[in-house]
């Protein structure tokens, strides 16, 4: 069973940087205070090989090593520099099982509550590398914590496989910052289950929910919603009026692509004939060149 000291040795091999060896900078040139170098790749995989040797021990170790920067417990960057060497080294074809190694172990640590949110939330991140469908249940209960559920998101859209219905299932109970990030997940996923979910948000209170509700259903190109966001287009103000035009355009864009040149058309008419205001002359100039006029 590898020890903490066999493993802190192995990360110490890492080259140093450029302040560490207080490598004067040559003459001309801007300094380059902290610069790394990384090691070259045989070296780097040789020593990603020597960590997995060690099994989960010493996975477990080497994640003990990580430290947010603001802690006073911090030694140096290494340790997370080489769990990120790791994950890219996993992520190769044909290393399924390095990969069956190293994702459950940063798995069971994101899942520890106890764990700093630095590492918590660096792993997550990870995991977007390595990450396969078993990962997106784990992840996905950690979508309705405030401050993990940015990087939760994203990962589980990143995986993609079994995500949406996961991320469905927490949106009705979901509120604030939670329930903005899973709506724009939804939208990434192009999720055509959500389609209910994303025209109730149209009508939320908050513009931020309503933007993001219109921009996932123009990326579903759904047709039954062209009514609704135009609605909530053209009674917007300022910063969300624009954003909302620019949903629909995007549902005009996705209906033309998919065939539906009549509704498309319709939603570029719509556009050219409400946006009159000096400051929309390019959403009516976009419409022009959609529908084929010549714009001077």
């Amino acid at each position: 069973m590898p020890d903490a000291n066999h493993i802190a040795a192995l990360v110490e091999t890492l080259p140093p940087t450029d302040a560490e060896l207080k490598t004067p900078t040559p003459k001309g040139e801007t300094p380059r205070e902290g610069k790394f170098t990384g090691p070259a790749p045989d070296v780097a995989d040789q020593l990603c090989r020597n960590i997995l040797d060690t099994g989960p021990d010493g996975l477990n170790a080497l994640l003990d090593m990580v430290r947010d920067p603001a802690e006073p417990a911090y030694a140096s960057y290494k340790p997370e520099y080489l769990v990120h060497c790791l994950t890219l080294f996993a992520g190769r074809p044909g290393l399924e099982k390095e990969r069956r190694m190293l994702a459950p172990a940063m798995l069971r640590r994101v899942q520890n509550e106890d764990a700093s949110l630095y590492l918590r939330l660096f792993l997550i991140r990870e995991l977007q590398w390595i990450g396969d469908a078993s990962a997106v249940p784990v992840l996905a209960g950690l979508l309705t914590n405030e401050e993990l559920a940015d990087a939760a998101a994203a990962t589980v859209v990143s995986i993609g496989t079994d995500a949406a219905p996961h991320i469905r299932r927490q949106l009705p109970d979901a509120k604030g910052r939670v329930r903005l990030v899973l709506l724009q997940a939804l939208g990434q996923l192009r999720d055509p289950e959500a389609r209910d979910l994303l025209r109730a948000a149209l009508k939320d209170e908050e513009p931020e929910v309503r933007i993001a509700a219109a921009w996932g259903l123009a990326r579903l190109g759904d047709d039954g919603s062209i009514q609704a966001i135009l609605r909530a287009a053209d009674g917007a103000k300022g910063w969300e009026r624009m954003r909302q035009t620019g949903s629909a355009l995007l549902l005009a864009e996705q209906l033309s692509a998919h065939g539906n040149k009549d509704q498309a058309t319709a939603i570029y008419i719509h556009l050219r004939d409400t946006r009159t205001e000096p400051h929309e002359a390019h959403i009516r100039d976009a419409a022009r060149r959609a529908l084929g006029v010549r714009v001077a």
